[in-house]
């Protein structure tokens, strides 16, 4: 397969080169799993000036050999985990008012729970006042925050709508950060945790 041909099927990446990706097929790519052997992998979701790009994820999601083996995700568009799909232990940062969400596709599925796994997950950038620099998490359907590890900075919002669930996350809502909880989502045995100038909404 040409190095620049995005596979529909699995992609592994098991240490070769090049270990900074960026996605720049135009407007969608799907891809059912990606698999790390190896670490130190960064892909970036960044569209052009005036385009856009939506990564979806619609099989296992992000599965690795090792717990070494979490790769980076750079998002400044859209990052979506469909059907039963996981960020397993991935390091995702979601800026420039844009989106990683969970189970938006196919929020009325009884059966498709995407999750956030052992993930972290920054949204918007630690230290910034500019709100443009936020990003949102989003859980929608029957989806869970899982395991995962979420933060939220200035401008930027970690939602819980529909029947989702926080799992048993770690959530932290710092300066200028949100947590909602909508419709019947539930916080389950999530540990949340708002810092001065941050908000929790049920």
């Amino acid at each position: 397969m040409p190095p620049d041909t995005v596979p529909t099927g699995t992609a592994t990446f098991a240490g070769a080169l090049p270990t900074a990706i960026t996605f720049s097929a135009p407007e969608l790519t799907a891809v059912q799993t990606l698999s790390f052997n190896a670490p130190g992998y960064t892909f970036e979701v960044t569209p052009p000036p005036g385009d856009f790009r939506l990564l979806q994820i619609i099989g296992d999601g992000i599965v690795t050999s090792s717990a070494l083996n979490f790769p980076t995700f750079n998002i400044t568009d859209e990052l979506h985990f469909i059907n039963s799909s996981t960020a397993g232990p991935a390091i995702i940062n979601v800026s420039d008012v844009s989106n990683v969400t969970f189970n938006l596709e196919d929020r009325t599925s009884q059966t498709s729970i995407a999750k956030a796994g052992t993930a972290t997950i920054t949204a918007g950038i630690a230290g910034s006042t500019d709100g443009d620099t936020g990003g949102f998490v989003q859980f929608f359907g029957h989806s869970t925050a899982d395991q995962a590890t979420i933060n939220a900075y200035f401008g930027s919002n970690i939602e819980f709508h529909d029947e989702s669930d926080a799992g048993s996350a770690t959530i932290t809502a710092n300066n200028g950060g949100s947590i909602f909880f909508n419709d019947t989502a539930t916080a389950d045995q999530a540990k949340i945790t708002v810092n001065a100038g941050g908000e929790l909404d049920f």
